[in-house]
């Protein structure tokens, strides 16, 4: 199954909700199956605050926003070769969105 990150909007969440994700403890059993993956709590709790804070630094860095003043090449080598793997599998799951959009119409001509 797919999901959207607005999905995982926490602050929409209502107490329930988050019981029944896992937000504040692992359930019982699995809620989320991404990539054939078992989670037992919210997905967005598995990632570490340091990790959306590269991938809010990058959001910046697609609109033309560099962290550091001057060029690339005055930016941090790791911060690049971050954002070079975050474009790659942006690239990865565009592809593969692609791939299932034209599976679901190939049938339908």
């Amino acid at each position: 199954m797919a999901y959207k990150a607005k999905e995982f909007d926490c602050r929409k969440c209502t107490q329930k909700i988050k019981e029944i994700r896992g937000c504040e403890k692992p359930t019982k059993t699995p809620q989320f199956i991404i990539d054939d993956v078992e989670y037992d709590r919210c997905p967005k709790k598995c990632v570490e605050p340091w990790t959306w804070q590269i991938l809010e630094i990058f959001s910046f860095y697609k609109k033309g926003f560099l962290p550091y003043p001057n060029g690339i090449m005055h930016q941090p080598y790791w911060l690049m070769q971050a954002f070079l793997v975050i474009d790659e599998v942006l690239v990865e799951l565009e592809n593969a969105d692609q791939q299932r959009i034209a599976n679901r119409y190939k049938g339908k001509r």
